[in-house]
């Protein structure tokens, strides 16, 4: 019997079996076919290849559509949530009009004031209001503390005391996270007696007698919202204003470190009201998108509604509510009234105060 009659294959060949039970031994160069012959390796190579090419653009395809996807998903998500902090700040503002309208009562019909005799009178002194956080300069108001010492800082005056006084008169409806905007990455105080203070602190939960104050660093990290400035003879906030007069908004691009920042400027006297919110982004409110890159500013209106705006141009007239209007003695330049004057540390602008009833100048 030969080795194909066993059915068993030499060393170097293949063995097949037929459909009668016996193999058939074949050696490789008896083969009908070879790879080689016909180039079915490279065949198969070049198959393999194609496939796995195509595979590899379809990746490439899928993964970019899905990161477009989480692009505009992430963005709409962020969106989403500043358009919630944007309400949650628009319904601070609301509770702070409440609480302007009752702290007036009976005949009284301005709303907090808390400068020196003078100031409330026609004839003012001139005051430094700029970047006061934590110092009560004035006289004794409604609401102020009787266990700590006066002390008068005639010449510097802290406009954010009035709404502190208003927090603290109004205590059934606000407190100190009603001041916060939470776009802004200010920190409410964390004092349990706010009764005891003067004013917001330049850091939360500070209890010295100036609350942490500090004359080269931001002191207005507690506090996020400007008030309508009430220490001149003109454009005092009361029960009175049109209603188109803003006066508390999301505090302006001028105070706490910006005073002293030359980058930060008023806004020149050729933007126009149309120049849209891109180009009045570096004139808005920080707290919306940062320091001279604003989308704009919550505002609450002399009928005490609020509403958002995607420029500074929204009191009366058109106005600029985070700056004054320029004047000479006492004329005003109504045209100004879109750029005006910015509150500054250098003389005068230290103590800027409304030029006219109608002029809006929120600060900080």
């Amino acid at each position: 019997m030969n080795v194909s009659d066993r059915g068993l294959s030499n060393d170097d060949g293949i063995s097949l079996a037929s459909s009668h039970g016996r193999s058939d031994t074949y050696h490789d160069h008896h083969l009908p076919c070879r790879h080689n012959d016909i180039g079915y390796g490279r065949l198969t190579d070049w198959a393999m290849g194609r496939r796995l090419g195509v595979s590899r653009i379809e990746v490439a395809v899928i993964l970019t559509v899905a990161a477009i996807i989480l692009v505009i998903l992430l963005t709409s998500l962020g969106r989403g949530r500043e358009l919630s902090r944007r309400g949650r700040c628009q319904a601070n503002l609301v509770l702070i009009g409440k609480g302007l309208w009752s702290y007036v009562s009976g005949s009284e019909i301005n709303y907090p004031i808390t400068g020196p005799t003078s100031m409330a009178n026609d004839a003012p002194i001139p005051v430094t209001y700029f970047n006061m956080t934590g110092r009560h300069g004035g006289a004794v108001a409604v609401g102020d503390p009787g266990s700590q010492p006066l002390r008068h800082y005639w010449s510097e005056l802290s406009t954010t005391r009035n709404l502190w006084l208003l927090m603290k008169s109004a205590s059934d409806r606000l407190s100190v996270g009603s001041f916060i905007c939470p776009s802004s990455g200010d920190n409410p105080d964390t004092v349990g007696d706010p009764a005891s203070f003067w004013d917001f602190p330049a850091r939360p939960g500070d209890r010295t007698d100036d609350r942490g104050w500090e004359p080269a660093n931001n002191n207005e990290k507690c506090v996020s919202y400007g008030y309508q400035v009430p220490y001149g003879r003109k454009g005092r906030a009361s029960t009175e204003v049109e209603a188109g007069m803003v006066i508390v908004a999301d505090k302006g691009p001028y105070g706490g470190v910006s005073l002293s920042n030359s980058q930060v400027k008023a806004p020149p006297a050729n933007l126009a009201a149309e120049a849209g919110s891109a180009g009045w982004r570096p004139f808005n409110s920080p707290n919306h998108g940062g320091l001279m890159a604003g989308d704009g500013q919550n505002v609450l209106l002399g009928d005490l509604h609020a509403e958002f705006v995607k420029t500074p141009i929204v009191g009366v007239g058109r106005d600029n509510i985070y700056t004054a209007w320029k004047r000479q003695g006492d004329q005003v330049d109504l045209e100004s009234r879109l750029y005006g004057d910015r509150p500054n540390k250098v003389a005068p602008y230290n103590s800027l105060t409304p030029a006219a009833d109608t002029d809006s100048l929120i600060y900080p």
